[in-house]
């Protein structure tokens, strides 16, 4: 899965010659506590869920928008440049 930048980010919102990818809003509430507290289990544990059923819901976001949103490693988990463009909107 390839990372964007802003500018492909928001061709790939404004493309007319195919659909919008769908968007769950609270996909994009799970994907900001993730990206606030920079790790999968604070986030699973601030949210009330598991940190395999965030960890899913955050895949599910990426292929939907067919992007990189996170690096995640055993320290954590960080925005790439696409998950800081769609952090921005989202918040």
């Amino acid at each position: 899965m390839a990372e964007v930048g802003k500018g492909a980010l928001q061709k790939l919102a404004s493309s007319t010659a195919s659909p919008a990818p769908r968007l769950d809003w609270d996909d994009l509430r799970l994907f900001a506590a993730v990206a606030e507290t920079g790790s999968l289990s604070a986030a699973a544990r601030q949210l009330g869920i598991t940190a395999g059923s965030l960890s899913k819901r955050i895949d599910d976001l990426e292929h939907r928008l067919q992007a990189r949103l996170l690096v995640r490693d055993p320290t954590g988990a960080r925005l790439t440049e696409a998950g800081q463009a769609v952090f921005d909107h989202a918040v």
